[in-house]
């Protein structure tokens, strides 16, 4: 008797790897330490998503696709828990964040900045700034006051307009292509609904399809792209062996709260039987998605 376990998703080897603002609106918020990386440079100017470039206030940042700020500074960065520490050519700089990954102190040799937050929306709600006067060295202190208006916010959950003591200032964002986003994302209100969608794009070889049954927060973290499965499936086109010709769902199963076992009869294009078995995972939208992982045993 033949046995196999398939990783759906990386099956053959294709796949790599694995408001108003000072009232406490949520209009952005903090997406939390598990999900937000406090450790990318999009992080010390408060960004959410992937941020391409910013222009504000007379000035431009660019970033890479991994959060990089291209500046020429070429510093080296370290982390000691939340604090992270910059040495580059324009000197030294740190950044503390908190638990949620939200900037709350900047801090070099000559200015300081405070930043307060209300709940656990990711914009701030003040600031307060200290710095060194050019003439005496006295401590000069500035604080800021931000409001935000809900229309003033971008899909992504960054501010393009806020209000700063009273004074409307603006900024502009372009982002990259999400490379894990599908054009279609689909939403199945029941396991076997799910498993079927998924066995019919196997079988017909329809990567599209197959990709959008797959939840964004896996296919993100698999840093799984359309195109890996569209290399897969044509890699698959030519496997007689593992092929479906043709499937018949057995059996669905819940087994944990949110995470079901849907059982299939398969048969393959070499002609050989398999009782296979598939995970449904609930996502926490409330619908159902492919988990890209099964086992089968041939019979």
């Amino acid at each position: 008797m033949k046995k196999a376990f398939l990783l759906i998703a990386a099956a053959l080897g294709i796949l790599s790897a694995c408001s108003s603002g000072g009232s406490g609106s949520n209009i952005s918020k903090a997406v939390g330490s598990a999900s937000y990386d406090y450790r990318t440079d999009w992080a010390k100017y408060g960004l959410l998503g992937l941020v391409k470039t910013v222009e504000y206030d007379g000035y431009s940042l660019v970033f890479s696709l991994a959060g990089r700020l291209d500046d020429n500074d070429n510093p080296t960065t370290s982390f000691k828990g939340r604090v992270r520490t910059d040495n580059g050519y324009s000197g030294y700089a740190e950044y503390t964040f908190d638990d949620l990954g939200r900037l709350i102190l900047q801090e070099t040799n000559s200015y300081k900045a405070t930043y307060t937050y209300e709940g656990d929306n990711f914009y701030p709600s003040s600031m307060v700034e200290e710095s060194e006067d050019d003439y005496d060295c006295s401590i000069v202190k500035t604080e800021h006051q931000y409001t935000y208006s809900p229309k003033d916010f971008d899909k992504a959950g960054n501010w393009l307009a806020r209000s700063d003591n009273g004074e409307k200032v603006s900024r502009i964002i372009s982002y990259y292509d999400d490379p894990y986003a599908a054009e279609l994302q689909s939403k199945f209100k029941t396991p076997e609904e799910a498993a079927q969608v998924m066995l019919k794009a196997l079988k017909k070889l329809d990567a599209e399809t197959y990709y959008s049954t797959l939840e964004y927060a896996f296919r993100k973290s698999m840093k799984m792209t359309l195109e890996d499965q569209r290399e897969r499936f044509e890699y698959l086109a030519k496997d007689d062996e593992n092929r479906i010709r043709s499937f018949k769902i057995r059996e669905v199963k819940i087994k944990f709260e949110k995470t079901a076992e849907v059982m299939v009869d398969e048969v393959h294009y070499d002609g050989t039987c398999w009782d296979s078995s598939y995970a449904v995972v609930l996502g926490e939208d409330g619908f159902w998605y492919n988990g890209a992982f099964g086992s089968a045993q041939q019979k």
